[in-house]
C-alpha cells in the first residue's frame, strides 16, 4: 500500500506521524468472492478493483477522525521545524540560506579584508661554505684532445649507499656527447663496483655525471669510475678514477642548536627559524541585530512616540548613539492573529523566532539603501513611514506562517531543503524592503523639500 494514502494531500494528511506508521489490514474476514476479486492468484498483490478502492476510502476516513493521531501530527510536524537554541549563529546561518536560495547577492552584507599575519617557520638552507669560482668554458677542437675528471685526489671514497656527483671535462665538442644512449654517444661512462645511474647535457665542455654505492657493497671492495672519449675508429682517451668502498663515517659532532646535517651528496645543510609574514583572508560576520519585543504597558512604547492604537505601528528602525535598533511591536493585530492560529500547531515560538529572523534581513536589506529614521519627518510624513513599515510587517508575518506550513510539510514527504522551497517568499520580502526603503527615502525627500 502506498504511503501517499496516509500521508498525501488526497489521503488522510497525516504527513508527519504518517511515516512513523505501519497500517495493517485484516481480510481474513471477506467472503471468498470477495477476496478472489480482492487478491491475484499468488496472494502478491491486490487487484485494483471496487473492492480495494472502498476499503482504502474508508481507512482514509477513520485515520483522518481519529483525534489522536491528529494530535501526534501537530507535535511531530512541530518538532522538525523547530530550530537551535543559539539563536545568533541560528540567524546567521539562515541569512546566508536564504539569500543564496533566493538568488540575492549578500557581497553588501558580508566582506573580506586582507589580514597579514606573522608566523615562524622552519627551512633547510645551505650550510654557509667557500664560494667557488665559476671555471671558464673550454673551447671545442676537431679533432679533440682530451677527457679528464675533474677531481683533486688520487682516488674516490664511497660508503654504502653514498651516492655522489663528479664531473668530467674534454675539449670535445657537444655532439660527441649523448647522456640518454650511451651505445650513440661518443664519451661513455663505466663504473665498476659502484653504479652510473645518470648524467646531465654538457655545459661548457664539462659534464656532471651521478653514481651510488650499492648497500650490499663490502667494505674494502675496490672499483673505479672510468670515461671514454672515441673520436676516430679504433683510436680513444681514456681516464680512470679509482674508487675504494669505506665504512660510514660518524656523524660530526654539532654545538647544541646546530640542525648541520650532511646529505647523500655530502652537501651540508641545516634547518633555521626565520619569521614569515603570510597573507590570510578573513571573513567579517554578518552583522546581527537584536529585535527587540515591545509591548504598549513598556516605557519604551512612549520612548519612541508609537501611537496608541497597536494597529497602527509594525516595527521601527532607530539609530542610536551610532547603533541600529530594532523595535517590533508584539501587539500588532495581524502578527496576533496569525500567531494565534500557529499556536494550534504548536509552531508559536518557532513563528516568533521566524519572524524576528525576516524583520532583520528587511532591516539590512534597508540599510543598504538609504536609511532613514522617522525621528526626521514631521508628523504627516511620520504616518507614511509608519503605514509602509506596518504593510511591510504584515507581509513578513504572512510570508513566515506560509513558510513554517510549507517546511513542515515538505520535511516530511519528499525532503525539498527550506531555503528552496521558500525562495520565493524571500525574493518578495526582499523587494517589498527595497520598496519600503525607496518610498521612506521619497518621503525623507518630500520633507526636506517643504
Amino acid at each position: 500500500m502506498s504511503r501517499a494514502i496516509v500521508t498525501g494531500q488526497h489521503g488522510a494528511k497525516l504527513w508527519a506521524v504518517g511515516r512513523y506508521m505501519v497500517v495493517q489490514i485484516d481480510c481474513n474476514e471477506l467472503d471468498p468472492k470477495a477476496k478472489y476479486e480482492m487478491f491475484t492468484s499468488t496472494r502478491e498483490h491486490a487487484k485494483e478493483t471496487p473492492i480495494k478502492k472502498m476499503i482504502l476510502e474508508e481507512l482514509v476516513r477513520r485515520l483522518s477522525f481519529d483525534k489522536k493521531l491528529q494530535e501526534l501530527n501537530i507535535q511531530l510536524a512541530a518538532a522538525e521545524v523547530k530550530q537551535s537554541d543559539d539563536k545568533d549563529n541560528t540567524i546567521a546561518s539562515l541569512i546566508k540560506k536564504y539569500l543564496k536560495a533566493a538568488g540575492i547577492s549578500f557581497e553588501q552584507l558580508t566582506r573580506k579584508v586582507e589580514k597579514w599575519t606573522e608566523v615562524e617557520e622552519e627551512q633547510e638552507v645551505r650550510a654557509a661554505r667557500r664560494e667557488r669560482e665559476e671555471p671558464l668554458p673550454i673551447e671545442a677542437v676537431e679533432p679533440p684532445t682530451f677527457v679528464r675528471w675533474r677531481f683533486t685526489g688520487t682516488s674516490v671514497k664511497l660508503y654504502p649507499g653514498q651516492r655522489y656527483s663528479f664531473v668530467f671535462e674534454t675539449d670535445a665538442a657537444p655532439s660527441y656527447w649523448n647522456p640518454a644512449d650511451q651505445t650513440a654517444s661518443k664519451i661513455k661512462v663505466l663504473a665498476h663496483r659502484i653504479s652510473y645511474v645518470g648524467a646531465g647535457e654538457m655545459k661548457g665542455g664539462r659534464v656532471r655525471c651521478h653514481f651510488e654505492c650499492p648497500q650490499s657493497a663490502v667494505v674494502g671492495a675496490k672499483g673505479y669510475i672510468q670515461v671514454q672519449l672515441d673520436f676516430t675508429t679504433e683510436a680513444s682517451k681514456t681516464h680512470r678514477l679509482p674508487v675504494e668502498v669505506v665504512p660510514k663515517p660518524k656523524p660530526r659532532y654539532h654545538p647544541p642548536g646546530d640542525t648541520t646535517q650532511a646529505d647523500d651528496k655530502g652537501d651540508a645543510k641545516k634547518l633555521i627559524k626565520i619569521k614569515v609574514r603570510k597573507k590570510d583572508f578573513s571573513e567579517v560576520e554578518i552583522p546581527i541585530l537584536q529585535p527587540i519585543p515591545v509591548k504598549q504597558a513598556d516605557p519604551a512604547w512612549n520612548t519612541l512616540g508609537w501611537p496608541h492604537d497597536p494597529s497602527r505601528v509594525g516595527f521601527s528602525i532607530r539609530s542610536l548613539n551610532g547603533k541600529i535598533q530594532l523595535y517590533y511591536n508584539v501587539e500588532f493585530p495581524p502578527f496576533l492573529d496569525l500567531r494565534h492560529r500557529m499556536s494550534k500547531k504548536s509552531l508559536e515560538t518557532e513563528f516568533v523566532s521566524r519572524y524576528e529572523l525576516k524583520l532583520v534581513i528587511h532591516t539590512m536589506f534597508t540599510l543598504n539603501y538609504d536609511f532613514v529614521d522617522e525621528e526626521e519627518f514631521v508628523e504627516e510624513q511620520r504616518k507614511r513611514v509608519r503605514n509602509l513599515l506596518c504593510a511591510t510587517a504584515e507581509s513578513l508575518a504572512l510570508a513566515t506562517k506560509s513558510e513554517l506550513e510549507i517546511e513542515s510539510r515538505l520535511k516530511s514527504e519528499d525532503g525539498t531543503p527550506l531555503e528552496t522551497a521558500v525562495a520565493a517568499n524571500l525574493q518578495a520580502a526582499a523587494a517589498s524592503a527595497k520598496e519600503s526603503a525607496i518610498s521612506a527615502a521619497d518621503a525623507g525627500a518630500i520633507a526636506m523639500a517643504k
